[in-house]
Order: structure tokens, then sequence, then C-alpha cells
């Protein structure tokens, strides 16, 4: 794999993450007038996502792809400057969307011990997040050893090492998050299609966990080889592509009704088309029909008792054909009348 590889599957992906965030606010502003705490922090990562490509154009430039043997100094040490940058800026875009995530799980849960898990879990990220860029930063001694092996006493810590355990624990908060509102939505008092197709919105964030998983193996050949230049490729892409995999998955709940209205103004102009009665002049044969078709019923409109906004996002505008009401035993009351 070529450096222009790694740069063209890191684009692609943050210009799909792109379009699900500008889709996330669109959708946030017409249906709630204004932007929460989780949709900036969405945005921060978007733009960290933007340094992750930005860093493996630059790592292209000076040689990624290429063998490190046939590279100069003046190559190297810009290249791995790149590489430290990357790594700081890909930490922090998890972070960050991490942290979206919980902030959009406050505003679905009024449970008291599902509220205190989620507080504890983003606690644990905001801690370990700024724990994570110091590590970064100081991962030599001094900071700009990391990239000029040339530096006299320069020393590191074993930041492979140190990769292996930050997969591993962003992996495992991965599955955490993408199971932990799963017991909370099985509460609902809802048509059970429609409880498993909220279920699933929220599942597909264990889809950035695979990726993380599948990450671990670009790591262990980077880390197996001297051949730095070479086979950092593969850790780039997938970093990549973890980042913005998380970005958009995290968008998906909110960009659901936003789907959900669109289709429905499809189904409901296809089902006009469909029911217009036929237009015959005087003329016409005596078989014509006396009077038009009955007009078509409207859809019913979706009625929510005191439900958490975010829930209510999900389900407006879904289209429905018959109401559904929410038992206000689903949720403790969230003090918001809808």
């Amino acid at each position: 794999m070529t450096g222009t590889r790694a740069l063209v599957i890191s684009m692609t992906f943050s210009s799909v993450a792109f379009l699900s965030v500008s889709l996330r606010c669109f959708s946030r502003i017409h249906f709630v007038g204004r932007l929460f705490t989780e949709d900036i922090l969405i945005l921060i990562a978007l733009i960290c996502s933007f340094g992750v490509a930005g860093t493996i154009e630059a790592e292209r430039q000076y040689g990624l792809g290429k063998d490190f043997r046939t590279l100069s100094p003046d190559q190297t040490v810009p290249l791995f400057k790149a590489f430290w940058v990357s790594i700081l800026v890909y930490n922090l875009g998890l972070t960050f969307v991490k942290c979206s995530i919980c902030c959009q799980y406050l505003r679905f849960f009024n449970e008291r011990k599902y509220r205190v898990a989620v507080q504890c879990i983003l606690g644990f990220l905001i801690v370990y997040g700024i724990a994570t860029v110091f590590v970064i930063v100081f991962t030599c001694t001094p900071v700009q050893y990391f990239w000029d092996k040339s530096i006299p006493g320069g020393k590191c810590v074993n930041y492979v090492a140190w990769w292996f355990f930050n997969a591993s624990v962003c992996i495992l908060t991965d599955f955490v998050l993408c199971v932990l509102p799963i017991p909370m939505l099985k509460t609902l008092n809802l048509p059970r299609r429609q409880k498993y197709g909220l279920i699933g919105v929220f599942a597909i964030g264990g889809f950035a966990c695979v990726v993380a998983i599948l990450r671990l193996h670009a790591i262990s050949e980077y880390s197996s080889s001297s051949n730095h230049s070479k086979y950092n490729v593969d850790a780039a892409s997938w970093s990549a592509i973890e980042v913005n995999t998380g970005i958009s998955c995290a968008c998906m709940p909110t960009i659901r009704p936003l789907v959900a209205m669109i289709y429905r103004k499809l189904f409901e102009a296809s089902k006009r088309s469909f029911s217009e009665p036929p237009v015959f002049k005087e003329s016409s044969s005596k078989y014509a029909p006396s009077s038009s078709l009955p007009p078509t019923t409207p859809l019913e409109d979706v009625s929510f008792c005191t439900v958490p906004e975010g829930v209510k996002e999900y389900f407006e505008e879904s289209g429905a054909n018959s109401t559904i009401e929410i038992s206000r035993g689903a949720f403790r009351a969230s003090g918001q009348k809808v």
C-alpha cells in the first residue's frame, strides 16, 4: 500500500464523516432549533479527523509508503514529526467522539442508575484523554527526540507497548458505549418493530469497535518492523477509518428523524400519484364514473408523552400510520413538555 492510497482512504472517510455531521447539524436545527453540547463536541472531533488526513498527506510527501532505507535525514525528521502530530490528533478525535456519545446518552436517559453510569464513563474518558495527551507529548525526552534521533542523550518510553494498551482501552470503551443503552431501550413501551429499530440505530456504533480491533493488526505489523515508513501505511489508514467511522456512527441517532421525514414525504407523494382518480371528458363513454374517488386518508401524527428530547427526535416525523403512545413508565419525566 502506498502513501497516496492511505491519503485517498483518509479523505474518503473524512468526506463521509463531514456529510454525517452536516446532516446531524441540519437535523438538530430543523427539529429542535439549536445545537447541543454533544453536537459541538462532534464538530471538534471532525476537525481532528481533518487533522489526521492532513498529517497523512504530510507523511506522504516525506516518504510514507517508501522503503525507510531510501530516505534521507531531511525526509525522516519531518516524516516522524508529522507522525507524532497524527497520533495526537487521532487520540483527541476519539476522545471527543466518545464524550459526545456520553452527552447524547445523558439527554436520552432519565433513570438515575443509567445517568450515574454514563457520568462515570464520561469522567473516565475526560481523565484518560488528558493523560493520553501528556503521554503522547512526553513520549520522548526531550520531546524533539521522537522525530530526531540525532539529539544526544535522548530517550523514549516503550511507546509500542503504550499503543497496544491504548488500543485495548479504546476497544473496551467502544464496546461499553455500544451495549450501554440497550437495556434502557428495551424498557420502552413501544411496538416491537420500532423498539428494535431504535436499538439497531445505537448498535451501529459496534462497527467502530470492529474497526478498532482490525487496527490492532496494523499496529502489530508496524511494531514488528524497523521499516517504519513502509509499514505505517496500514496503521495510518485504519486510524483515519476508526476516527471517521466513530463520528459517522455517533451521528446516526440524530440523522434518523431527518431520513424518516424525507421517506415519509416521498411515500406520501407516491401514494397521492397512485390515488388520484382518472379524468374523463364529458363526451366519453357512459361508463365514466359519476364521482371522483374518495380522498386519501392522511397519516396520523406521532404523539408523545413527556419523554427525553433525544427519543422524541427519533420518532418525530417517523410517518407511522397509527398513534404511538409512550407510557410515562418508560422514562422518568424529564420536565420538558412535547
